[in-house]
């Protein structure tokens, strides 16, 4: 059984990023790296089954167009760049952050192309800001991703549904590769340890076979009756716990622990919340003043007690309402 990482991290301000980026192009994945498949492109389906094409012309004629066409995997050069401003962003998750982007520099140094991920499992209490790493992260890439929140959903909805079935339909994975026209998109599957497991409902063990590289090539796609290659899709979960996650599910994914931030960080972290909000209401960061040294000390004298971000974000939006009625 894999064990979550508890090493804390070095400051980030001791770190050389020519030295980390150094170190993370060292080791070479033999995996990611095969060099069986096309370095900067994925042909996602073969060929369509007669038996499809002859049962269903409206979705023969959607995916058709896929057929033996090389779909390219999207790519990213400035990964200094994005670790640097994650590592500005989260100064208490470095070696997340390193974790996550290592097997890109691995595939960087090998002259290829195409972000890609290494199935990773990131948990921790609620409140530890785990969701929002991943998405920041993926957004800093710029590449296309989707969020699922898995708790209390049904398996199909992910995987598809088979023609035949009123509810028919593909599966996220070969919609998304569909509709986007990119080989490696990345799905966070949000509180995978929430996940219903019954006959009704298997999303943990229905994901083992996309976890496994050489299945992820050939999996069978329920929906188009054919095996679709998804070798590249990206696979980030969070959790709360590991202890309801099934044991082949834990022994694919690589498990790092979100650690908590210290004190000394949230002066950093009360800033990114107040762009953030400032950015969800459409406003412009530098129009709200910065916080005063009263509401400053308040709000990290607080933190100390209840050490959660989600509780602190809560705590900023309080502050900005009683601007807005001190304003009125």
């Amino acid at each position: 059984m894999p064990k979550a990482s508890t090493k804390q991290p070095a400051p980030a301000s001791q770190e050389s990023v020519e030295e980390i980026v150094e170190e993370l192009f060292k080791s070479s994945d033999d995996e990611l790296l095969n060099p069986d498949i096309p370095f900067n492109k994925v042909i996602f389906l073969e060929k369509l089954p007669e038996s499809f094409n002859k049962e269903s012309k409206t979705a023969h004629d959607k995916f058709a167009r896929l057929q033996g066409v090389g779909i390219p995997l999207f790519h990213r050069d400035e990964l200094v760049e994005v670790r640097r401003a994650l590592v500005k962003e989260f100064p208490y998750a470095v070696h997340i952050i390193d974790n996550l982007l290592k097997p890109t520099f691995r595939r960087m140094s090998a002259g290829k192309e195409g972000i890609v991920f290494e199935p990773t499992i990131l948990v921790g209490e609620p409140g530890l800001g785990k969701t929002r790493l991943l998405s920041r992260l993926l957004e800093e890439l710029d590449i296309y991703h989707r969020k699922i929140s898995v708790a209390g959903m049904q398996d199909d909805q992910i995987f598809g549904v088979p023609k035949g079935y009123a509810t028919a339909m593909p599966s996220i994975m070969s919609t998304v590769i569909h509709d986007k026209e990119i080989g490696n998109p990345v799905f966070i599957l949000d509180e995978i340890d929430k996940a219903q497991e019954s006959k009704f409902a298997n999303v943990q063990h229905k994901l083992l076979g996309l976890l496994e590289k050489d299945e992820a090539m050939n999996w069978h796609e329920p929906y188009l009756q054919a095996p679709v290659n998804l070798y590249y899709v990206g696979w980030l979960m969070t959790a709360n716990t590991l202890s309801t996650i099934n044991e082949p599910l834990k022994s694919r994914c690589h498990i790092m622990r979100m650690p908590t931030p210290a004190v000394e960080h949230i002066p950093q972290i009360l800033n990114t919340i107040r762009t953030d909000l400032a950015l969800d209401d459409g406003l412009d960061p530098r129009f709200i003043p910065s916080f005063d040294e009263a509401e400053r000390t308040a709000l990290i004298n607080s933190y100390a007690q209840h050490k959660s971000i989600r509780v602190l974000k809560r705590q900023v939006k309080e502050i900005l309402s009683l601007r807005e009625l001190t304003l009125q």
